[in-house]
């Protein structure tokens, strides 16, 4: 109910913001002045997902489905959000789109992002540990890497 309700507010609250602040800048600037710059700023928002280009949306495809979470920018995801919403009319969307395409504003959202737990997504049982949760894999889902021995085990096998 929680997501529902966040849902339904910001499907209200955002277009209510967005032409509250469309009034606000033709009071202040006139009508020609901010439709051109929503036009422009819808321009850039083309051109930037323009350059994003079609092999970092394949790249993400591929991050996204191995299961890469770690490398969860390496596609550009953040860039071509930032991107979408600077083509979307309205300036509270612009002002999230170009937060979207700074490289700290990335940063930060992708070290506030946990990772993603890929056994549940896919329908995997779980059991719980007592140090944390334990996914069961299938066989060609993993390989045993050995042990590097310590330089207190090489000493006793000596």
């Amino acid at each position: 109910m929680r997501v529902t309700k966040w849902v339904l507010i910001g499907l209200i609250g955002l277009p209510a913001a967005e032409l509250a602040v469309f009034m606000l800048a033709v009071y202040q600037f006139g009508f020609l002045a901010t439709v051109l710059v929503s036009l422009a700023t819808s321009l850039i928002g083309l051109a930037v997902l323009r350059q994003t280009g079609r092999d970092r949306i394949a790249r993400l495809r591929s991050a996204l489905a191995g299961g890469h979470v770690s490398r969860f920018n390496e596609g550009g995801l953040f860039t071509m959000l930032g991107g979408l919403l600077l083509l979307l009319p309205g300036f509270v969307t612009d002002a999230i789109g170009a937060l979207l395409l700074a490289p700290s504003v990335q940063a930060q959202i992708r070290a506030r992002i946990r990772p993603v737990d890929l056994a549940r997504a896919h329908g995997r049982k779980r059991a719980r540990s007592g140090r944390g949760s334990v996914i069961d894999l299938d066989p060609q889902e993993w390989r045993r890497i050995p042990d590097k021995p310590t330089a207190r085990a090489k000493r006793e096998r000596s």
